[in-house]
């Protein structure tokens, strides 16, 4: 063997290095000759220490002065955001009404052409009521009788006034209204005016064949 013990020699261990601490006629002396196992080696990773935020010098944590500052800041955002927001989202009917009769227009004009089927929606200003129906034919004997099924209905807040709806062909009309949609996909062409209780106007646009209905601040009139 290599590691031999030779007289007069002292041993020494698997790297080569002199092993001292053992007497070379001590019977134990070959415990240091035999192989060990080196543990895996395990790096360590260290992070750079995290810069303060009002000073130069190193710190573990966030200091009370930070934390108090960012809290200061988003208390004024949310005091500033939230008035918006709840005038916009909660207290704006006429924003809301406009796009629930567009979102209801554009719902039957798209059911009428793919049932092949006429739907209607009827307005009542005077009930802020707005029904959207469909007509159905139902042979009787020998005789066909057209009758009107409800689809859906809603009410208007009323915080929000229909002032009139102008018909092409038949001008403004403020008393209630039917609204058709062939299977064709053409619509009656009306202008609704809508006003809320603070004076504010928008006027929704219903063309005969685009599916989009338009949404034009103030009152539209085609008249003048």
């Amino acid at each position: 063997m290599a590691n031999r013990a030779v007289k007069g020699k002292m041993p020494t261990s698997p790297t080569g290095t002199l092993n001292s601490t053992r007497h070379p006629w001590n019977f134990y002396w070959f415990k240091d000759m035999l192989p060990v196992s080196a543990p895996p080696c395990r790096k360590k990773i260290e992070f750079p220490p995290r810069q303060c935020l009002f000073s130069f010098k190193q710190c573990q944590g966030f200091t009370l002065i930070e934390v108090a500052v960012v809290l200061l800041l988003i208390t004024i955002i949310l005091g500033l955001a939230i008035p918006r927001l709840h005038g916009q989202f909660f207290s704006n009917d006429l924003g809301r009404t406009t796009r629930m009769i567009g979102g209801l227009a554009q719902e039957a004009r798209l059911s009428a052409m793919r049932e092949g089927k006429t739907y209607g929606m009827e307005i009542d200003p005077s009930q802020h009521h707005l029904r959207v129906f469909r007509d159905e034919v139902l042979v009787d004997g020998s005789t066909k009788k057209t009758s009107s099924r409800e689809i859906k209905a809603v009410k208007i807040p009323d915080s929000v006034t229909i002032t009139d709806i102008w018909i092409s062909g038949n001008g403004k009309v403020r008393g209630q209204v039917d609204l058709y949609f062939s299977p064709k996909g053409r619509a009656d062409h009306a202008i609704i005016h809508l006003q809320d209780a603070k004076g504010d106007q928008v006027s929704l646009v219903i063309e005969p064949f685009l599916d989009r209905v338009k949404s034009v601040p103030g009152y539209l009139d085609v008249d003048q």
